[in-house]
């Protein structure tokens, strides 16, 4: 577990039976922000209250700033996706069939053959590194320290997270945590 004391966004909502604590990274424009159930039990009933577009909204918005005792697991997500169906479903077929021209490209004919993309996300003592295909962002996070917290966020039990632009409100990476 990554624990210690540091000043973060948080809201508590008694209705939906969750809490969310939001760590900015360095600079502002990037959060990493953790939705978690008020019960051990409780990730269904989030998962299901965040399939409504307008709840997952809400969850980022009427935070306040608290100086928190912080505890959260250290944790690396990693997956790979397919791309080649979703792309063919947005009308890009024709480059993934045979015959296809990428004329400032190639001469002659040519087509992909396969779309893959790969996300890494880690959290770790020393900041969280959130990485898709070639591009990477790194946080060195606040400072951890050992004055007294006003709240305690400990996220010892199934959560969700997300990696959240704050300026354009783009949830740039999302998951859940069920260790």
């Amino acid at each position: 577990m990554i624990s210690g004391n540091m000043f973060i966004n948080y809201k508590k909502d008694e209705p939906n039976q969750f809490e969310v604590g939001e760590i900015p990274y360095a600079g502002g424009r990037f959060s990493m922000y953790i939705a978690l159930p008020l019960t051990d039990d409780g990730i269904a009933s989030l998962e299901k209250y965040l399939s409504d577009p307008h709840n997952v909204n809400c969850l980022f918005m009427d935070l306040k700033i608290y100086y928190a005792e912080v505890k959260i697991p250290k944790f690396t997500t990693e997956t790979t996706l397919d791309l080649m169906k979703p792309l063919k479903e947005l009308g890009i077929a024709k480059a993934f069939g045979p015959g296809a021209e990428f004329p400032r490209i190639t001469s002659g004919t040519t087509h992909i053959s396969q779309v893959i993309h790969k996300v890494r996300f880690d959290v770790t003592q020393t900041g969280t590194t959130a990485a898709a295909e070639t591009t990477e962002e790194t946080n060195k996070g606040p400072a951890l320290t050992t004055t007294e917290a006003d709240i305690q966020f400990v996220a010892d039990h199934p959560f969700l997270y997300f990696l959240r632009d704050r300026e354009t409100g783009l949830i740039l990476f999302q998951g859940k945590f069920s260790g």
